[in-house]
């Protein structure tokens, strides 16, 4: 090689050549590829000056050898020798002969093809560009494919070297490999269907089934693909060939994990660069020959396609609106085809199947169902398959020859649009060629099929159809085939179909007319399944899908489910799965029966139900049934869900805590502390009711004794019966649930979509801030205490009185429990029984009386109870503090506090709210009670709530105390005057009773009794008024005159000096006039001054000792305490009654010594008592004298 680069030396060694080797002959031929290699740099450039004496020495040795075998040292040149083969093609582009039938090729190449083949292979894979090019040229003129000469397995070893060429991106070479493959123009879709296009299609696949380890090996087929398609001629159908290899190759590439990402990006442009028809139509072959597939046999169509679906981005329009829904309604078309007879025998290919068929859902848009698709698709002018990008369906043979006979003709097109009776499997085979062509009926011409496609309300109908046929089958295999391994195959399948027929169904055009609703035997069987068959999963998918198509879709008439017949059997298989060893499903079966309810919301089958199961006879069954209920509800907490949902149930649940059954109480415990976090689940539906909108009442206003109070009056009827059971029910609930659950109330607001219903009881005036529920159950009481029926609904009196004693009850749990309430809602509460209580006394209601005088003294004991504005620090003088009523403290923010933050003594400042003394209306009520004949019955309620209320009275004598002492005392004046009429006028009282009884003038006396000695044990009794009602005490007795009776001649007056009084020195300034009503109604019982019949002496008797015990009682305890103010008040009355005893001039003086006689029954006061008594009071008041006790000081100007 070098001495071809010295010039002066070339032609000396090409004369050495000629002169000494040629003459050799055939004993060159072991040397002869060496010899040959020696001369080939000669033809290296084809200007050279040596060009032609070298292509001459090169002919000479040609036919001083063997012309085969000079060929065969060539052929090895091209295979071993890389810098040779540019001369040798050279040479062999000038001295090749044309070869025409197969004797010349046994000639010049002799009986082994085999090795020029893998030269040329070797050589058209060369680096050099102009070396394969001239490769190239070489073939396409002496080794044209069309003649035949090379053998096919030399001529796939050739096309598969050869096709690599057009990774080199040069268009020359493409051109040249192009003429090759397909040969001259006219017969060029000829040959390539010939030997070329196997060849090609061979040697492709042969790569794709290569398992090199190098990535750029394993992508050069898609590269190679890429390139192709710059041919359609040769693409396509080679394409159409290996597609599926090449799918598979590179599924096998990415299972393995060899290069996957790689190959996946180099496929992705092959895929994208490939029509759409042609991806499609192989894809369907796949299925169409492989699925299902017999014991045995190998599946791989169905995990082909998902693969391709897994792996590239199927953006094209033409594959999303028309060839995956094509597919698709294929696809559902096989499935169903199985499901007929051999359902369970290919079920995992099912179920794969069905897979593949929820992957496509997300590949169509949904523009391809909707119902004005149709519209579009129908236009002729829109042809589904062009003729150049897609080869249209083609034309039966005899129209083809016709054709070519007249090519004067045109082709005739026509457009196939698909028709609901025709069978959508044959419309999409005959689409996608997978059976032979049926003969056309235009026969004066070629016609070229074009089809329109399935879509819109065709394309929903037809897959519909198929999923609910499958559905049906599947049941029915279910049904009848109950072994766990068929049970958890059709499992998976029914799942799947389900989904399928929602997705699908949500592109149903809304029905319009009962036919339209979706029916049929499908339906039936998926009804029926739901409580036979055993699966939970099953039971799971079938009454979400029914559900969702009735509620959420509306294509299954709410009929359908919505009846105790079909819904019963359901709830009662789902209400099975609550059972403890079903806890893994508890969550779903609570989803599905809330699901059910959604359904059955109006006719509340499901409710009904459940009920049903709370109430069984049996007491297994029933305990069980509160379990599965308990724990429906534990779990409901996170379902979204209407309140007035499932509330029979949860009354039943709430009504065994009172139950008298030791086991349903059990149980109703045990329910309710399991869900002590939902008490708001327990209370909507109950507020629902107390706030419902068919209870319509008017506000009205009613006068007694010139009082005024607000009443609400019915104006139509309502279930009263519920309104007294929620009241009832909810005292139970607070019972049960104690101080914790009214702080949870008081904190927790309610939803806000129920704030509207009690916007106007509660006076909510912003709709974003709920009130909570305390406030509004408590607004509620209060309002239906108020309220009354009118005169035309007098039967509604009964229940409604009813109402207003459980409501009283329920506000007195709630004050004597509760730890801290708003002061705002406690004055509110106690002005509305105040109302009430009027109310009541005006029209003798006696019943409801005594239950608002409890809640009246918790109000007070709530009202009155002292707090410290901060907490202090427990010490060790704690244990002295009183502690409030259940060991807690009412606090401002509602909090329990500990002993160490009471007052010992009740400032103003500490208290939340002044509610009994600041109230002019609570001293109007207590002087009616005691004084309206009518409300006589419960004057023993009465005197009791006055006695426990003293203890918060101590800061209003004036206001509150010294009214009701006088009250008193002229109710025992009363008394006295008809205790008189009765025994001494009994034929006028014949007719009549009395309005007051010896048992009444009892209890005034005790009553006076107790406030006497309160008032006078009581260092000083404060006055205090607060901001609210202060101007109602400066305007009086809000317009009632005569409120206090004059009885004991006391003024009332607001002088600085009585004010600084004490209480008990006003009692004992007023003692005369006390002692005197003592002394008269001592009288009364004296039978000098009556005369009664025989027959009432024994009565009169009687009551008398009574009476006179009582009064000495009294005076024993006045004269024990304070004997000096006694024993003057009973001189003082005696000289009043003999004024001549002061007259010494008086000749006739006859004493009435009935007063003092009763004076001396009093025990201590014997008459030496009395008159030393008498001497000590003159001492105390002569200026100058010593006396041995304090000085008292002079109150009263003695009459004396």
């Amino acid at each position: 090689m070098v001495l071809w680069f010295i010039p002066f030396l070339a032609p000396q060694l090409l004369d050495i050549y000629e002169k000494y080797y040629l003459p050799l002959k055939d004993r060159l031929r072991p040397c002869l590829k060496s010899f040959m290699i020696g001369l080939l740099p000669g033809l290296d450039e084809e200007g050279s000056e040596f060009f032609d004496r070298v292509l001459n020495i090169m002919d000479n040795l040609r036919k001083a050898v063997d012309e085969t075998f000079f060929f065969q040292c060539m052929w090895l040149i091209l295979i071993t020798s890389s810098p040779h083969r540019g001369p040798a093609l050279h040479y062999l582009g000038r001295r090749m002969p044309l070869l025409t039938n197969t004797e010349d090729v046994a000639f010049v190449l002799g009986d082994d093809a085999g090795l020029m083949v893998r030269a040329f292979s070797a050589t058209v894979g060369d680096s050099q560009l102009l070396v394969q090019r001239a490769m190239l040229d070489l073939m396409v003129v002496h080794f044209p494919i069309s003649n035949g000469l090379i053998e096919d397995s030399d001529l796939i070893v050739l096309v598969k070297a050869a096709v690599g060429v057009v990774l080199r991106k040069d268009m020359s070479l493409n051109r040249r490999l192009y003429a090759w493959l397909l040969g001259s123009q006219e017969g060029k879709k000829k040959v390539f269907d010939g030997a070329a296009k196997n060849a090609l299609i061979v040697g492709l696949q042969s790569i794709l089934l290569s398992d090199s380890g190098d990535l750029q090996e394993s992508q050069k087929p898609y590269r190679v693909f890429v390139s192709l398609l710059d041919e359609w001629d040769i693409g396509y159908p080679v394409i159409q060939a290996v597609f599926l290899d090449a799918l598979l190759s590179l599924k096998r590439h990415v299972d393995s994990g060899n290069h996957g990402a790689e190959l996946i990006h180099t496929a992705t442009m092959w895929v994208d660069m490939t029509d759409p028809y042609l991806i499609w139509k192989k894809l369907s072959e796949a299925v169409y020959d492989n699925f299902p597939v017999e014991d045995g046999e190998k599946a791989y169509a169905l995990d082909l396609v998902i693969f391709f679906l897994n792996s590239f981005k199927l953006n094209d329009e033409e594959m999303q609106h028309m060839h995956i829904p094509m597919f698709l309604l294929f696809l559902l078309t096989k499935i169903q085809d199985i499901s007929e007879d051999r359902l369970l025998t290919h079920a995992n290919q099912v179920d794969n199947a069905l897979l593949l068929c929820l992957m496509l859902f997300r590949h169509i848009p949904a523009s391809v169902f909707a119902p004005q698709a149709v519209t579009q698709l129908l236009q002729p002018a829109q042809p589904t398959r062009a003729s150049k990008s897609k080869p249209s369906t083609p034309a039966p043979v005899a129209a083809q020859s016709k054709s070519e006979n007249a090519n004067n003709q045109q082709n005739v097109t026509k457009v196939v649009t698909f028709d609901p009776h025709m069978h959508a499997k044959d419309y999409i085979e005959e689409f996608y060629m997978l059976q032979p062509q049926k003969s056309s009926s235009d026969g004066d011409g070629s016609t070229t099929r074009e089809y329109a496609g399935i879509k819109g309300q065709a394309l929903t109908q037809q897959a519909l159809l198929f999923t609910q046929k499958f559905i049906y089958n599947a049941l029915d295999v279910c049904i009848n085939d109950t072994s766990k391994a068929s049970t958890k195959i059709l499992r998976a399948m029914i799942q799947k179909a389900c989904k399928i027929l929602l997705i699908l169904s949500k592109y149903q055009s809304p029905p319009n007319t009962p036919e339209e609703y979706f029916s049929g035997p499908w339906l039936e069987k998926m009804r029926t399944a739901c409580h036979v068959v055993e699966d939970f999963a099953i039971i799971d998918a079938l009454t979400t899908t029914m559900v969702e198509l009735t509620v959420e879709l509306k294509v299954i008439h709410p009929s359908f489910l919505d009846n105790r017949e079909h819904m019963r059997p359901i709830v009662d298989r789902i209400w099975t799965f609550l059972a403890e060893d079903y806890m893994h499903l508890h969550l779903r079966a609570s989803q599905l029966i809330w699901m059910l309810q959604d359904v059955t919301s109006m006719s509340h089958e499901v409710e009904t139900a459940i009920a049903s199961y709370l109430v069984s006879e049996n007491t297994n069954a029933r305990i069980d049934a509160y379990q599965k209920f308990g724990v429906f509800w534990r779990l409901s907490d996170d379902i979204q869900h209407s309140s007035a949902a499932f509330v029979r149930p949860m009354m039943l649940m709430l009504d065994s805590l009172s139950s008298t059954n030791p086991s349903n109480r059990r149980a109703g415990e045990t329910w309710i502390r399991s869900n002590l976090k939902s008490y708001p689940r327990l209370l909507d539906p109950l507020l629902l009711v107390l706030y419902d909108r068919t209870i319509v009442r008017n506000e009205s206003e009613e006068t007694f004794h010139n009082e005024y109070f607000p009443v609400h009056y019915y104006i139509r009827n309502f279930n009263q019966a519920q309104v007294q059971y929620v009241f009832n029910t909810l005292l139970t609930v607070f019972r049960f649930g104690g101080l914790g659950f009214l702080r949870s109330i008081r904190q927790s607001a309610i939803p806000l979509e129920m704030v509207p219903a009690v916007a106007d009881i509660v006076g909510v005036t912003e709709m974003k801030s709920p009130p909570t529920y305390l406030d509004c159950f408590v607004r509620s009481a209060l309002r239906f205490i108020e309220s009354e029926p009118t005169s035309d609904y007098k039967l509604m009196l009964t229940l409604n009185e009813e109402i207003h004693m459980v409501a009283a009850d329920f506000l007195h749990f709630i004050i004597s429990k509760i730890d801290h309430i708003d002061p705002n809602l406690l004055a509110m509460i106690h002005r509305t029984i105040i109302n009430k209580m009027l109310y009541c006394i005006n029209h003798s209601c006696l019943d409801l009386q005594s239950r608002l005088l409890h809640l009246l003294h918790a109000t007070i004991l709530m009202g009155t109870t002292p707090v410290k504005k901060s907490s202090t620090p427990l010490n060790s003088n704690s244990q002295n503090v009183p502690m409030a009523r259940d060991s807690s403290i009412s606090t401002l923010d509602g909090a329990a506090g500990s002993s160490s933050n009471l007052v010992s003594g009740h400032d103003s400042n500490e208290s939340l709210f002044r509610v009994v003394g600041s109230s002019p209306l609570f001293v109007k009520t207590v002087f009616d009670a005691l004084s309206v004949p009518t409300n006589r019955p419960i004057l023993q309620h009465w005197m009791d709530f006055l006695m426990l209320a003293l203890p918060f009275l101590t800061n209003y004598f004036r206001k509150v105390l010294l009214p009701v002492i006088q009250c008193l005392c002229d109710q025992i004046l009363r008394s006295r005057a008809c205790l008189l009429e009765a025994y001494t006028n009994q034929e006028r009282n014949l007719a009549r009773a009395p309005n007051l009884t010896d048992q009444d003038l009892t209890i005034f006396l005790t009553g006076l009794e107790r406030l006497l000695t309160f008032s006078l044990a009581e260092a000083r009794l404060g006055e205090e008024v607060d901001a609210v009602h202060k101007q109602e005490w400066s305007d009086g007795q809000r317009g009632t005159p005569g409120l206090i009776a004059n009885v004991l001649g006391i003024e009332v007056h607001s002088s600085d000096s009585f004010q600084e009084n004490r209480a008990r020195d006003t009692v004992l300034y007023n003692i005369v006039g006390i002692i005197q009503i003592f002394t008269e109604l001592w009288a009364v019982f004296d039978r000098k001054n009556i005369s009664t019949n025989p027959e009432s002496e024994e009565s009169l008797q009687f009551v008398g000792e009574r009476i006179r015990a009582r009064v000495k009682r009294i005076l024993a305890g006045l004269y024990k305490s304070y004997p000096s103010e006694v024993t003057e008040a009973f001189v003082e009355l005696f000289l009043a009654e003999n004024p001549s005893a002061l007259d010494l001039e008086s000749q006739k003086f006859e004493p009435d010594y009935r007063t003092l006689d009763i004076l001396s029954v009093v025990p201590g006061a014997s008459p030496h008592a009395n008159f030393l008594t008498l001497i000590e009071s003159i001492r105390a008041r002569t200026q100058g004298m010593t006396v041995a006790r304090s000085k008292r000081p002079n109150l009263r100007v003695s009459k004396a």
